[in-house]
């Protein structure tokens, strides 16, 4: 799943809108939704609204299942 597809999922758990995330992000709201609609966004980005939604991003071995912090 890209990036844009997993902070839709996330906006939808928290309730919360694009506007929303843009304003609390400090984001113009056309650049928030070409971003998503094209999954181009920046690790600084993901990382960004991550925090902003109050989510950490996570690398997890397939495998084992180890989380690497």
């Amino acid at each position: 799943m890209g990036a844009s597809k997993k902070i839709k999922k996330a906006l939808l758990e928290k309730d919360m809108t694009q506007v929303q995330l843009a304003e609390l992000a400090g984001k113009q709201l056309q650049a928030l939704r070409n971003q998503l609609y094209r999954d181009n966004l920046t690790y600084a980005n993901v990382e960004l609204f991550c925090d902003v939604m109050g989510y950490d991003i996570v690398f997890r071995d397939r495998v084992t299942g180890k989380i690497i912090d």
